[in-house]
């Protein structure tokens, strides 16, 4: 669905402003709403293993980890949490879903708060 970048209005209506809709979607004959080309073309999507996959180092400006390390036992959440936080660049942002955190996890991540929302950056 993200790849394709095609969403009905109750996903882009959920907490997206509506300047930010008219300003990276557009809508399509069938009422749904289509990520325009030069936001679509920045993102990569891939399949990737987080335990055992090769990360490449200060490489990502975002890191999007929703609803993963939920699934995972403490060591397997730290090792996740090491690789993740060595790929993103001095600087870098990693997002996690609502019911999750780093309590209790082994990190170098600062925690912040953007909006209500809490964020991990890797220090500059």
């Amino acid at each position: 669905k993200a790849k394709d970048g095609v969403y009905n209005g109750l996903d882009v209506q959920r907490g997206l402003p509506i300047n930010l809709l008219m300003k990276y979607f557009e809508q399509l004959p069938d009422g749904n709403w289509k990520v325009v080309d030069k936001l679509q073309n920045k993102a990569d999507f891939k399949e990737f293993n987080l335990l055992n996959g090769t990360y490449p180092k200060n490489y990502y400006h975002i890191i999007f980890c929703r609803n993963v390390l939920i699934y995972q036992d403490k060591e397997n959440k730290n090792k996740i949490l090491n690789n993740i936080y060595e790929a993103l660049m001095p600087g870098g942002y990693m997002f996690m879903g609502s019911g999750e955190s780093l309590i209790g996890m082994d990190t170098k991540f600062e925690r912040s708060t953007h909006e209500g929302m809490t964020v991990y950056k890797k220090p500059e």
